[in-house]
């Protein structure tokens, strides 16, 4: 028999501060349950702080309110239920969060965007959600469909089993339909999130005006047959990216930049993450992998399981903060049970960075047809640098890569400017001294930097414009500026 549960709209934003407000009506027991919540522009992003936030059991029908603090953080005592969380805030997109189970001591992380268009509504969608109830025990694929309603278009559905889904680089494997309102009839397979026993159903919808809905459900899935030894050589690889990407959607397209904020989650304008790579067991029959962290080597806890074919898994927890160790290690499991722990790792993630262009300064005139390009970092981070530089003929519109060492691809290292042609890439070519009286732009297209040259497990990516990172993690991050300049005798 099919079931429907649909989850009404309201304003709504994510998370906040304290203070339980007045309107919660008079019980005889006391609140036994604390929620503890931040409040991200974009996964792996910057905190949003003074939004309004209430709460409302969905069984109980107990009531609080809170705001979020500078930090995008908030601490409320609740009875024990399944929650509906409601926030807004002024020129901020409505995001609400349906069916959050909070008992003793619960943590949520929840997305709030500023609107498109100020003029368009910032009511969160309606979902309709079909084939999943809460408590549900269920062996094999998963049937559903979800539709969903809006005043405005529906952008994105996300679809997903034991975590909440999003943009494929953070949160994949996920299931997503884009300018839909509706799935139709889909399945999800448990093995393919690497999920067992008590696990989630979730389901996120935004619309054209970055209003979000996030459903949970709650429900068990019945143990497959497997094995249990662990992943091999797991490496974590810290990435703080100097200049905010929108992980939160399928394209990296770099954020506009808002007014500095002081916080705990990634620095203000940058995205934060760790990266973690793996080996997977050599015995396939297992529900998936669990994995665990730490930011003083000795108490652990879960943060997120994958399937057994996978290689990777992202943290962008806003707990992760520049300069602060963090640990973690892998178990296999098999429902209830757990294998044996890999090696412990760790990470120390580096500070942002910018490039600043020095010479040939923008504009200059008569400059040498043999310049010296020069460039700084601000700061200078990590233990090794490498950069490339870029030069374009703004007249004949061609393009000369990699200013520096040949081939391409063995970056400038350690070295912060490079002579036009001193290696020779160019004799005799129509590039081995640049034309007379010709306008040249110039840019540094690829600056990060390691803790590591040989092995890195910390980067700092500055600029990253045609995706160049080879074995190591990928973001897309254009050059903050570029100069022109024109050449003399």
């Amino acid at each position: 028999m099919s079931r429907w549960f649909r989850v009404g709209v309201l304003w709504a934003a994510a998370v906040g501060v304290v203070l339980l407000s007045s309107c919660a009506p008079l019980w005889s027991a006391a609140p036994r349950a604390r929620l503890e919540g931040r409040l991200l522009n974009a996964n792996a992003g910057e905190p949003v702080p003074h939004s309004q936030v209430s709460f409302r059991g969905l069984t109980t029908g107990y009531r609080a309110r809170a705001q979020t603090d500078i930090s995008g953080r908030f601490l409320v005592s609740l009875k024990p239920d399944r929650y509906q969380i409601d926030a807004k805030r002024p020129d901020y997109a409505g995001s609400r969060v349906i069916g959050l189970e909070v008992r003793q001591h619960t943590e949520i992380t929840i997305l709030q965007q500023k609107v498109f268009n100020p003029r368009w509504a910032t009511l969160p969608p309606e979902i309709e959600l079909r084939g999943v109830a809460d408590g549900d025990r269920i062996s094999g694929p998963i049937s559903y469909e979800v539709m969903a309603r809006s005043e405005n278009d529906i952008s994105v559905i996300y679809a997903a089993l034991g975590k909440t889904p999003g943009a494929a680089l953070l949160t994949a494997p996920r299931q997503a339909f884009f300018s839909t309102p509706s799935t139709g009839e889909q399945v999800l397979e448990p093995a393919l999130f690497g999920v067992h026993g008590r696990t989630t159903f979730e389901v996120v919808v935004y619309d054209v005006n970055n209003n979000r809905t996030h459903l949970i459900r709650s429900l068990d899935i019945l143990p497959p047959g497997g094995e249990l030894s662990p992943p091999t050589e797991l490496k974590a690889i810290a990435v703080t990216v100097g200049r905010q990407v929108a992980f939160l959607r399928e394209m990296l397209v770099p954020l506009h930049e808002g007014p500095p904020l002081q916080i705990e989650a990634a620095p203000p304008n940058t995205n934060l993450f760790v990266q973690l790579r793996f080996r997977p067991s050599a015995r396939q029959s297992l529900t998936g992998y669990r994995i665990y962290r730490s930011f003083d080597g000795k108490n652990f806890d879960p943060i997120g399981t994958v399937p057994p074919q996978r290689t990777s898994f992202s943290d962008a927890s806003p707990l992760l903060r520049v300069g602060q160790p963090v640990y973690y290690y892998m178990r296999s499991f098999l429902g209830g049970d757990e294998g044996p722990p890999t090696p412990t790792v760790s990470t120390i993630p580096l500070k942002p960075f910018t490039v600043q262009l020095l010479s040939p300064a923008d504009g200059a005139m008569e400059v040498s047809r043999r310049p010296s390009f020069r460039w700084k970092p601000v700061p200078r981070v990590g233990n090794v640098q490498r950069y490339a530089v870029i030069l374009r003929d703004s007249v004949l519109g061609e393009t000369s890569w990699w200013v520096g060492p040949v081939p391409p691809k063995e970056f400038i290292e350690n070295d912060t400017q490079i002579t036009w042609n001193e290696d020779g890439k160019f004799d005799q070519t129509p590039w081995e001294t640049l034309q007379l009286y010709r306008i040249y732009e110039w840019e540094v297209a690829y600056a990060v930097a390691l803790d590591d040259g040989q092995d890195p497990t910390a980067i700092s990516i500055a600029v990253d414009r045609f995706q160049l990172n080879t074995g190591l993690p990928t973001v897309g991050v254009t050059a903050p500026d570029h100069f022109s300049f024109t050449t003399g005798e």
